[in-house]
């Protein structure tokens, strides 16, 4: 769906435009890079790519909220659930309940059944905060023993994951669309760059294109390598 995505938003028709092969049968045609924008690919993915792009907080707890406007409902906040306990021989004791947005990781509700860490914990939960803010805590609770906080752990090292992860998936599509038997490879080229742009952009990550700069001026000084036609 993403590679489809930027061949149609960088269709080959405006390429010819730029190298001077205007097509004067298609006169009129406009360009759809801004009405195809990242956020507008977001909306367009079915649910499971819309998931996993988001990297959304997961957790063995997971509620929507009602958002109410006037008295009345107009979304559900989607949240997940986890504790940090402490380790008793009495398991149902819970020392903290929090409640998380499970796409921005921001902590939107804590209940607070055991006073003993209220101040350490309360002090750091400031707005705006999420689920690394509380996850740094761990340094600090870690030197008592009989802290649990391995839902928090397993939480943070899931999402971390699952990030790495949209990175690898981005990195492939760039090589799909670089590499499309439908285009050339400078104009495969200007595609796969741009989705890396727009992702790095969108998600506050820094994916490097030198691995794309390799490839076109491998094929550049060659014209001919085995993997390019001219």
């Amino acid at each position: 769906m993403i590679a489809l995505w930027y061949e149609l938003k960088y269709p080959e028709r405006d390429y010819e435009n730029i190298e001077g092969k205007k097509d004067y049968s298609f006169p009129n045609l406009k360009s759809l890079s801004n009405d195809l924008s990242f956020e507008q690919l977001m909306y367009h993915l079915p649910d499971i790519e819309l998931f996993l792009m988001r990297c959304c907080y997961r957790s063995k707890g997971l509620t929507e909220l009602p958002v109410f406007e006037h008295e009345k409902v107009i979304s559900f906040e989607k949240l997940i659930h986890f504790s940090i306990t402490k380790n008793t021989k009495i398991k149902s004791e819970r020392d903290f309940d929090f409640y998380a947005d499970y796409i921005t990781g921001s902590i939107k509700k804590v209940y607070t059944l055991n006073s003993e860490y209220n101040t350490l914990i309360e002090s750091r939960i400031n707005d705006p905060n999420d689920l690394f803010d509380l996850f740094d805590l761990k340094e600090l609770m870690i030197k008592d023993k009989e802290i649990d906080m391995h839902e928090l752990d397993e939480i943070i090292k899931t999402h971390q994951t699952d990030m790495e992860l949209r990175d690898k998936i981005i990195y492939l599509t760039s090589l799909k669309i670089l590499y499309s038997k439908t285009t050339t490879p400078r104009r495969g080229f200007d595609r796969a760059k741009r989705l890396i742009t727009d992702y790095n952009r969108e998600f506050n990550s820094n994916i490097s294109t030198d691995y794309l700069d390799a490839v076109i001026k491998d094929y550049s000084s060659t014209r001919e390598t085995g993997l390019f036609r001219k």
